[in-house]
């Protein structure tokens, strides 16, 4: 996606955008009461347009205050849990969680909107027919309210239980993959191996690459005449000084040089949107402090190998209906593949180097090992059958019983 795109929607999921909004829509609602003020009938002016308004808007306005500081403090309280329990990197889904984001952007919404409109009422801003829709608001904004807060009490119920922290980030894997798979080698071409004495185009930058606008790359290969290689990905780390593109067929000007450097926007840390073995090192990382001595709970562990096997085996899916057709508008790039036994080893891989001493986590991941060997003939089956060789290894070497062995021997050697 476009490098301005990409910023634009990482800006978009911050609490403060959604709080802002919504508390500039209830401003708006409050202060226009008057503009609609000469619709009104004569006669329903005179049966709402009294004091009653008032008091409805006072007891909405404590009660806000108290209900939108409670959410933020479930909110934090299920965040430090999660960083605990879990790992820092899990526990961002809370705050970036979409229900609860928009329950606090409601509740404080609801408090500004009726602050405002308390403050317009003293200063007689509203006539009768400016009190009656200023009380039809109040009856709108109160289911609304009222709607958000159920859905809330039920998210709160489940907000840093390891069973949703771990389908939310299960779902945003699936999500990396599917914008890598459908804009697989950034639109372009397959790169294997960069073209020897090709013009190298280096980093201005230190940072994890979080987005490459192929767009604009294109833009400048049609104008150079050339074919540019891209030799990072999204999610690796990149120094200052260090190639990033390969340009082939031409010598690439100041500028256009600078231009392709405008292309990579760079985080201080990793995103998920583009970066799918970010995703899966979130999962095996939860697993790893799951199966840490001060927690001691393989059942999540083996959760987590259930996720990141639904996540590959959807990918493996994905990738055997094909290539995805190439973009004409990106025919002069060319990128590298995600590497699939990389997303293996630093997800059910981890875990298992983890979990080796405890034999129903090991047996969890022989399972799955073999089961995605069996799901695809080639190279990436042979990724899954050497990350299984490893794993057994491995609780060969840290199982004490014969017996715990020999179930994982078991587990290894089915359907083999």
């Amino acid at each position: 996606m476009s490098g301005s795109w990409f910023w634009l929607v990482r800006f978009s999921r911050r609490l403060l955008v959604r709080a802002s909004f919504y508390a500039a829509f209830a401003v708006l609602a409050a202060l226009a009461a008057v503009w609609f003020a000469p619709l009104v009938p004569r006669e329903l002016a005179e049966r709402l347009g009294g004091e009653a308004v008032e008091g409805v808007l006072t007891a909405l306005a404590s009660s806000m205050l108290a209900v939108a500081t409670f959410s933020l403090s479930a909110m934090v309280v299920a965040y430090t849990a999660a960083a605990a329990q879990m790992t820092p990197r899990a526990a961002s889904f809370v705050t970036d969680d979409s229900a609860t984001q928009g329950a606090l952007a409601t509740f404080v919404g609801a408090f500004l909107f009726t602050i405002v409109a308390l403050v317009a009422l003293g200063a007689n801003y509203y006539g009768e027919e400016g009190r009656t829709i200023l009380f039809l608001a109040t009856l709108i904004m109160i289911g609304l309210v009222a709607v958000r807060l159920v859905v809330w009490i039920d998210r709160v119920s489940r907000l840093a239980q390891h069973g949703h922290i771990l389908l939310q980030i299960e779902e945003a894997a699936r999500a990396a993959m599917k914008a890598r798979h459908g804009r697989r080698f950034l639109g372009g071409k397959r790169l294997e191996t960069p073209t020897a004495g090709g013009d190298a185009v280096v980093s201005t930058e230190t940072g994890y690459v979080a987005n490459i606008d192929p767009t604009k790359l294109q833009e400048i290969a049609v104008r150079a005449d050339a074919i540019i290689e891209v030799l990072a990905s999204p999610g690796d780390f990149v120094v200052r000084g260090a190639p990033v593109l390969n340009v082939v067929g031409a010598k690439l000007s100041d500028e256009d040089r600078a231009a392709a450097c405008g292309a990579f926007s760079f985080r201080h840390a990793r995103t998920i949107e583009q970066d799918p073995l970010y995703a899966m090192q979130i999962l095996s990382e939860v697993g790893a402090r799951a199966l840490s001595p001060g927690v001691n709970d393989p059942g999540t562990a083996i959760l987590v190998v259930d996720s990141a096997f639904r996540v590959l085996e959807e990918w493996i899916i994905e990738t055997e209906e094909g290539d995805p057709a190439e973009c004409s508008t990106c025919d002069r790039i060319r990128a590298y593949d995600l590497d699939g036994c990389a997303l293996i080893a630093q997800s059910i891989g981890e875990v298992g180097r983890y979990g080796a001493a405890d034999v129903a986590v090991a047996v969890k991941v022989q399972e799955a090992l073999r089961a995605l060997s069996a799901k695809r003939s080639g190279g990436l089956a042979v990724c899954a059958s050497q990350q299984g060789a490893i794993a057994l290894a491995r609780a060969e070497h840290a199982l004490p019983l014969e017996f715990d062995r020999e179930r994982v021997r078991a587990a290894a050697a089915k359907g083999a």
